[in-house]
């Protein structure tokens, strides 16, 4: 092989292996529902910041 030919092999490995990664990190995302753990995450913490706006506004 030339030196350029194997640049481009190693490049392309680089990529696959890029491709590759971002499919399975997606699919361990929804298989143990990351995504949706995250987002009630989000729903529960603006919840709880609600509550203690109406307690410091009961308490004031």
């Amino acid at each position: 092989m030339y030196s350029g030919d194997s640049f481009f092999y190693v490049i392309g490995m680089i990529i696959v292996a890029i491709i590759i990664f971002i499919i399975a990190r997606e699919f361990n995302c929804w298989y143990w529902k990351i995504n949706k753990r995250l987002q009630l995450l989000e729903e529960i913490n603006q919840n709880l910041k609600e509550l203690l706006e109406l307690q410091k506004r009961q308490k004031g």
